[in-house]
């Protein structure tokens, strides 16, 4: 389990870096045409806000480093859950979600001096995001399932047409 928790944990963090590293040469014009506040002038929960929005657009090292964390920790912890569980399901993905986001948030430097605070608060939210998405994905693969059966099962003797209805 170690050796494929690592790969698994480089191998999303590879994956995370590209699409950082893409997103930060494309969103790199857009921050350069804000004009950079002066720092003095700025109260501390101003900063705060500031590091969150350089977090989540900034050069593209720092939207690579920090996409690599996000997914490398994510994609770690949810294989070693899976391990540890048996089983892929609801808490193991919303476990693995809220380990990335509390590395985003300590990463990327969001949050201001409580950064502690900060890292929980992230990890809950990913979670919770995740958790939302988890169970859409499980309900929609549901529905194809009986979707399939009922087409598979009514195909059997008869071929249905429910777009032309017949009337006579």
């Amino acid at each position: 389990m170690p050796v494929e928790a690592a790969v698994v944990t480089a191998t999303g963090a590879v994956q995370g870096a590209a699409i950082g590293a893409l997103m930060g040469t494309l969103t790199k014009d857009v921050s350069s045409s804000f004009p950079t506040p002066p720092q003095a002038s700025l109260n501390h929960q101003a900063m705060a806000s500031l590091k969150q929005a350089q977090a989540l657009s900034g050069a593209p090292w720092v939207q690579a480093r920090n996409f690599a964390v996000m997914t490398g920790v994510n994609a770690g912890l949810a294989c070693v859950m899976k391990r540890l569980r048996g089983k892929e399901d609801v808490q193991s993905s919303m476990v693995a979600a809220f380990g990335s986001g509390a590395m985003f948030s300590l990463v990327s430097g969001m949050g201001g001096p409580n950064q502690a605070a900060n890292a929980v608060t992230s990890g809950f939210f990913f979670a919770l995001i995740q958790g939302v998405l988890f169970q859409v994905n499980q309900s929609s693969r549901y529905a194809n399932r009986v979707r399939t059966k009922v087409i598979t099962t009514s195909c059997r003797g008869h071929v249905l047409f429910p777009n032309k209805i017949h009337v006579k």
